[in-house]
């Protein structure tokens, strides 16, 4: 049963900058992990430097570094250096449990990101993994000029696992979008194989280094059945269904919200659908904007995302015929 708020803040209650400015290294490292096959991203040709950034991978480049010359030796179980701790609450245990992007413009190569971290909402809840709170954050992401270029708005839930836990159950199944078949249409989907070795690759990809999503026995202590997927890979895996349906001229709005239902179990294939809603005008001349419910499915039958995504693309694309 959900407790009063616990509190929420207007002001930034922390902020950090970017180890690095985005890059065509990264970049590169980004595409190949998730197989981001859009030509925008030219980095992965030789010799060619890319014009944009995944837009999955804001946060990403976003991490602060985990260490610099100087700095005691990290401990055993460090986590990625998010600023998650910057509200004072029990718990030994963080997971996301929703997560999404919004875009003023595209990211681009020599962007340094700093983050702001505000927090909108605290709610205390008891769950079958045990007691802990959810903590509502929204993060500016701005670039070296002070430029806005995306705000990530993510719920984490900080608890600490009961000793006698029960498994965490699936979100009931109408949490998942639903399709109006006279006015919706599929845009397609596509199976992505998350083997443990690819779940590594996609993690270091994104500076995840969070022993739930590269260690089977971290992931049970945190009450998970074996490794899963962080939010970066779920973000990933939406912006390749758009990237594949919409080609050249897609401009994303927003990722997300998306609502993490149960684990993206590592060792089964994962497999991302989604239905395009009716076309509004965009406020660019000439384009449309289209809303895109989505879904992330595995093959023992679970949905463990549902969510939307907006991107807006010419008017005249043979992906609005």
């Amino acid at each position: 049963m959900n407790q009063p708020m616990l509190g929420a803040t207007s002001a930034p209650l922390a902020s950090h900058l970017a180890a690095e400015a985005v890059g065509p290294i990264s970049i590169r490292r980004f595409v190949e992990a998730f197989e981001l096959d859009s030509g925008a991203y030219s980095c992965v040709e030789a010799g060619h430097e890319p014009g944009l950034a995944p837009w999955s991978m804001a946060m990403a480049a976003a991490t602060p570094a985990y260490w610099s010359p100087g700095d005691p030796p990290l401990p055993e179980g460090f986590v990625p250096p998010f600023a998650w701790d910057c509200i004072d609450l029990p718990g030994t245990e963080m997971m996301s449990t929703r997560a999404g992007l919004s875009f003023s413009r595209p990211l681009r190569p020599g962007d340094l990101l700093r983050s702001d971290y505000m927090v909108t909402k605290v709610v205390a809840k008891q769950t079958s993994i045990g007691p802990g709170n959810f903590i509502d954050f929204a993060v500016r992401l701005s670039d070296q000029s002070g430029e806005t270029v995306a705000t990530e708005r993510s719920t984490v839930f900080r608890y600490t696992p009961a000793v006698n836990r029960t498994p965490r159950r699936q979100r009931p199944p109408d949490a998942v979008p639903s399709v109006r078949p006279d006015e919706d249409r599929m845009i397609g989907q596509h199976t992505f194989n998350l083997s443990l070795q690819r779940l590594i690759m996609c993690s270091s990809a994104c500076r995840d280094f969070a022993a739930s999503h590269l260690i089977d026995e971290a992931a049970r202590s945190g009450g998970a059945p074996r490794a899963y997927a962080d939010m970066h890979f779920a973000l990933a895996m939406v912006e390749k269904l758009l990237v594949r349906w919409a080609g050249p001229g897609l401009l994303i709005h927003e990722l997300g919200p998306l609502d993490i239902n149960g684990f993206v179990l590592a060792g089964m294939d994962v497999t991302t659908s989604g239905v395009a809603q009716q076309p509004a005008p965009c406020h660019d001349p000439g384009r449309s904007d289209v809303t895109i419910l989505v879904t992330l499915s595995q093959p023992d039958g679970r949905v463990p995302i549902t969510g939307r995504a907006r991107a807006c693309l010419p008017a005249n694309s043979a992906a609005l015929s």
